[in-house]
């Protein structure tokens, strides 16, 4: 995953921080139900929503294949870092 290439919203949700999935993540097409590979997970807040955060799952086309609710984005980075399904530390996007 090149961080350059994350988009600054995902689902109208403002990103705060990224992070590369581990190896053989999927998630799933909310219409089809077909299996799509996870490329990154992205740390994310709607407006007047915070300090609540949803941790989601990212394709490589940049499109939300999976969302969970957190009560702040500290919460949700650790969460996906203790489940394992991110290889590495998250990072803010780029500016």
């Amino acid at each position: 995953m090149r961080i350059t290439d994350v988009p600054r919203t995902l689902d109208g949700a403002l990103v705060l921080s990224v992070a590369p999935t581990s190896a053989g993540q999927l998630g799933f097409d909310y219409e089809t139900g077909e299996p799509i590979a996870v490329l990154y997970h992205a740390i994310g807040q709607y407006a007047g929503e915070a300090p609540r955060s949803y941790l989601f799952a990212v394709s490589s086309a940049h499109e939300v294949v999976g969302d969970s609710l957190w009560d702040s984005p500290a919460m949700a980075a650790q969460a996906a870092l203790d489940s394992g399904c991110v290889s590495q530390r998250f990072e803010p996007p780029p500016v």
